[in-house]
């Protein structure tokens, strides 16, 4: 049996999934009758992407660039405690890999990620959930590795409903908070994200309460068709926005 944040990871988010994973929410897909998604850049046309989904709604192909020329194809062993993706450049035996793992009863305890260059040491490991009401994930950890040292990143999950606001926070290691904000309509299609980092105050300061500048990273709003999938993105500067992609999606009929 497939676990229930498998199909999220890879067919997109519905609504029971849409509060407490707000890490993967930019892959937001809210239907799984999809056939492929070519997405292009405003600023560039002459690259693309394009995502195609077999019939079991599994990712099979994902390719990018001028031409499209970096692909991969994707393979799948799925077990009742163990998800493996293996995405595998064309015309190669190399393949990184995603291992997700679960408990007894369904939950998510670790995610990590492998590079085609080292399959038996993870690069990048998302693990110590922890979670709340209804039990939904509110705080995880992602340790990433590198020759010598590891960096460790703190985050915690708030869900606003009322405000229909979802907030990752993460600690980083450097004295950092980053921010993570989705917004999304009564429907539950995101229409908003803002990313942006703050520098902690140093706790010994008497100013420190004016060293709390937000460094704005990323800020984009979207355009859903009607199945709730965006279509167009926006990058937001004030009260004024600029294209920044726009997507083509076929369904199944």
């Amino acid at each position: 049996m497939m676990k229930p944040f498998m199909t999220f990871i890879l067919t997109g988010l519905t609504s029971t999934f849409f509060f407490g994973q707000s890490f993967l929410l930019e892959q937001q897909l809210k239907k799984s009758n999809i056939l492929r998604i070519t997405e292009y850049l405003a600023s560039d046309s002459l690259w693309i992407a394009i995502t195609e989904y077999g019939n079991d709604s599994l990712i099979t192909r994902q390719c990018n660039g001028y031409g499209c020329r970096n692909s991969w194809k994707y393979h799948y062993r799925i077990s009742d405690t163990t998800s493996i993706i293996y995405y595998c450049e064309d015309n190669s035996t190399m393949c990184s890999l995603l291992n997700y793992s679960y408990s007894e009863n369904g939950n998510l305890t670790s995610k990590r990620h492998f590079s085609k260059h080292d399959t038996l040491h993870p690069s990048t490991v998302y693990s110590d959930y922890v979670r709340g009401k209804h039990n939904r994930i509110i705080a995880y950890s992602i340790y990433r590795y590198y020759p010598g040292r590891t960096i460790v990143e703190l985050h915690k999950i708030i869900n606003k409903r009322k405000e229909k606001v979802i907030s990752d926070y993460c600690l980083t290691q450097n004295g950092f908070l980053v921010v993570d904000k989705y917004k999304y309509t009564r429907k539950h299609f995101m229409k908003e994200r803002l990313s942006y980092k703050i520098k902690l105050p140093d706790k010994k300061s008497i100013f420190s309460r004016f060293h709390k500048k937000r460094e704005i990273g990323i800020h984009v709003k979207y355009k859903n068709d009607k199945n709730g999938n965006w279509i167009k993105s926006y990058y937001v500067n004030g009260i004024r926005k600029r294209l920044r992609s726009y997507r083509n999606i076929e369904y199944r009929s």
